[in-house]
C-alpha cells in the first residue's frame, strides 16, 4: 500500500517509495496529480496545494527542507519543454536562467505553461491564454476558448502539449474535460472533444495524432483530419483483456507506446506491432542485427530481435 514512483531504465524497473510526511505546501495548485521532469534528474510531482520530488539519480525522495532550498516557499511551479524549472512567487514567474515574466491575477491563478525560445504561453485558470514576448517583453495576445459562463466549469486542471503550429490543451472540472487547440499562426481556438469523464494524459506524436487517457481506456485523434479511434480494451500477454485502469499514455523515440495502470502496471507495445486493441495480434520476430564486418573481418556476431 501506499504511493511509489517505479522507473524502468530499459532492463530493470525500480520502485521508490513516496512518503506523506516529504511534502511541502504549493497554495496555488488547485488540480489533480502533475508531473514534472526537470533536467537536473529532479521528478517533481503535484497534487492540490502540495508538491514533492524525487532524485533519480540517486533513487530516493528529497526530503522536505532539500525542497524548501529548490523553490524557495513558491506558490507554484513548472518546467518548460528544455525541462527547466519556473518558480511562481507572487505576480512573478521566474526561471534558473533569469528569465522573469510578470503575472496578471485578474485573468485568475496561473495553471500551466508553454516556453518557447522568443515567446511564453501562460494559461490561467479562468481558460485565458496569454502570449508574452521576450523581446518586447510585452504581452501580445490574450485570448480563451469557453465562453464566461463555461470557463468555471473547466477550472480545475490543465495539461498542455505543443508543436510548431499548434498548441493542445485539455482542461478538466466539475463539468468534465474539453480538449481544446490554439493555432499559433492564426490565433484561433478550436474545440476538439468534450466529455463527461476525465482525460488524464495527452501525448502529440510529431504533428501526426494525439494519444488521450480516459477513465474508459485510451483513444487517439489524427491529425489534420480530426478522425477519432476509441480503445476500450487492451489484449494482455496472456490472452486476457484489461478494460479499465489506463491513467495514462506516452509514446517513446523508437514510436513504440507505453501504456501505464492503476493496478495492472506498465504494457509496452513495440512499434512492429501496430497498435493496442482486444484482436489477436500474431507477428514474426525479425532480426535487427546480424553480424558487423570491419575490414572484411566479423567483429561481432549477434541477433537482437523485438
Amino acid at each position: 500500500n501506499g504511493k511509489s514512483v517505479d522507473i524502468y531504465d530499459g532492463n530493470d524497473f525500480s520502485s521508490i517509495s513516496i512518503a506523506d510526511t516529504m511534502w511541502n505546501e504549493l497554495p496555488n495548485y488547485i488540480g489533480y496529480t502533475h508531473l514534472y521532469i526537470e533536467h537536473k534528474g529532479f521528478l517533481w510531482i503535484k497534487e492540490y496545494g502540495k508538491v514533492t520530488c524525487v532524485d533519480i539519480k540517486r533513487m530516493r525522495q528529497v526530503s522536505s527542507d532539500e525542497i524548501e532550498a529548490h523553490i524557495k516557499q513558491a506558490d507554484d511551479l513548472f518546467t518548460d519543454s528544455h525541462h527547466r524549472l519556473w518558480l511562481l512567487h507572487g505576480d512573478t514567474l521566474s526561471c534558473e536562467n533569469g528569465s522573469e515574466i510578470a503575472i496578471r491575477h485578474d485573468n485568475g491563478q496561473l495553471q500551466d505553461i508553454a516556453i518557447e525560445d522568443k515567446s511564453a504561453f501562460l494559461f490561467y485558470t479562468s481558460g485565458i491564454m496569454e502570449e508574452y514576448d521576450y523581446t518586447t517583453d510585452s504581452i501580445i495576445s490574450h485570448s480563451s476558448p469557453f465562453k464566461d459562463h463555461l470557463a468555471v466549469d473547466y477550472a480545475a486542471t490543465s495539461l498542455v502539449v505543443n508543436d510548431d503550429t499548434t498548441l493542445y490543451q485539455i482542461k478538466m472540472g466539475n463539468k468534465g474535460a474539453i480538449l481544446n487547440s490554439y493555432n499559433k499562426v492564426s490565433h484561433h481556438w478550436s474545440t476538439l472533444h468534450e466529455t463527461h469523464q476525465s482525460l488524464h494524459t495527452l501525448t502529440l506524436v510529431s504533428d501526426t495524432s494525439l494519444y488521450i487517457t480516459t477513465t474508459k481506456g485510451y483513444m487517439r485523434i489524427d491529425l489534420p483530419s480530426l478522425k477519432k479511434t476509441y480503445f476500450s480494451s487492451v489484449r494482455l500477454p496472456d490472452g486476457s483483456s484489461l478494460d479499465t485502469g489506463i491513467n495514462c499514455v506516452c509514446v517513446d523515440r523508437e514510436g513504440a507506446i507505453w501504456l501505464g495502470t492503476y493496478g495492472s502496471g506498465i504494457l509496452y507495445l513495440s512499434p512492429l506491432n501496430g497498435l493496442f486493441d482486444s484482436r489477436h495480434i500474431d507477428i514474426e520476430l525479425t532480426p535487427l542485427l546480424s553480424n558487423i564486418f570491419i575490414n572484411g573481418e566479423r567483429y561481432k556476431s549477434e541477433v537482437s530481435c523485438a
